[in-house]
């Protein structure tokens, strides 16, 4: 601590802290940015001690430890809240936001999801159903097996984030196809082959264009409909 001929003090500390708070917004996820604080609460009233925050001494470090955020702007500022001897005590708060590293989702989580879904499709361009059944099947067990490893990732919410609709999607998508290969097969052995391959002539656009727009939908409701929290 350096104290100075006027009163004022100057008091140096270092230390760990994970922050956590109960206002974080998720929807999102993961192009969501996050507001975190510190609040340091002053243990005696304003009479005796009160915080000012000093230009240039309060500000984010270039090594913080963290890998997963982006950490941008940062702002201080003072108040009075009512303390523990219920006296207006003095509080000092120190603000910053942070971004993602969109990175890892991208590599990792986006892109096997697209070749889930693009291998999907391709099975649409096989002319024997049995095969279709085949391939379809193993890629659906490929993507259960797929959202297992990614589960441990994702935030265990309450509520649908982004990722959470893209997962789902994909899920519901892959077994969508399964199912209309099986029926395909089946009005093929029931002697409705040429009905069969009517109706496939259309699956074949008709899922690409369905996917597209549920996908922009799902990006209109998480993503653009909500502002950054």
């Amino acid at each position: 601590m350096i104290v100075f001929s006027d009163g004022q003090a100057v008091f140096g500390e270092r230390f760990t802290v994970k922050l956590q708070a109960p206002e974080f917004n998720f929807v999102r996820y993961p192009f969501d940015t996050q507001t975190f604080f510190v609040h340091v609460q002053a243990l005696y009233p304003t009479a005796f001690m009160k915080y000012v925050p000093l230009e240039g001494f309060s500000r984010l470090g270039g090594k913080l430890g963290e890998e997963e955020w982006i950490f941008d702007k940062s702002w201080t500022s003072t108040s009075e809240v009512e303390g523990s001897t219920g006296k207006p005590t003095s509080l000092f708060s120190f603000g910053f936001t942070a971004r993602r590293h969109l990175n890892y989702y991208v590599l990792r989580i986006f892109v096997p999801l697209a070749i889930i879904i693009l291998v999907s499709w391709l099975t649409f361009f096989l002319q024997d159903f049995g095969k279709r059944v085949d391939i379809a099947g193993a890629n659906l067990l490929i993507f259960i097996a797929f959202n297992f490893t990614i589960s441990g990732d994702l935030p265990r919410l309450g509520y649908v984030t982004f990722m959470d609709a893209v997962v789902v999607t994909t899920f519901v998508f892959s077994g969508l196809v399964v199912t209309m290969s099986v029926v395909f097969k089946r009005m093929e052995v029931m002697g409705k082959e040429s009905l069969a391959r009517r109706i496939d002539k259309f699956t074949i656009w008709i899922y690409p264009l369905t996917l597209a727009v549920l996908a922009i939908s799902c990006w209109y409701w998480f993503v653009a409909k909500h502002p950054h929290h």
